[in-house]
């Protein structure tokens, strides 16, 4: 009999940066250009909240239409390992 084995990994990275500074790049829209590769062209001018929806736009050459409803359960660990360091762990 065979038997299947199921392996699971959670991304995971030590940063530079205390941990507040993390969670304000991740909620905040206005500062994914930051970090993304791509620009915001719609979103909320605040912390983004359950629900929002986001426009981000690629550039020329990138374009595609379509509507996506993705909705995910994601959960996002950040600890901090000093007053100036953390570990994210995504899901």
């Amino acid at each position: 009999m065979r038997h299947s084995m199921t392996f699971q990994t959670c991304p995971t990275d030590i940063v530079e940066a205390p941990a507040e500074n993390i969670w304000e790049q991740l909620t905040t829209p206005c500062l994914y250009e930051n970090w993304v590769d791509a620009r915001l062209r719609e979103g909320p001018d605040r912390s983004i909240v359950a629900g929002d929806r986001l426009l981000l736009g690629a550039g020329p050459g990138h374009r595609m239409r379509g509507v996506f409803d993705v909705v995910r359960h994601e959960v996002l660990r950040i600890t901090q390992l000093g007053p100036r360091r953390c570990r994210v762990t995504y899901n």
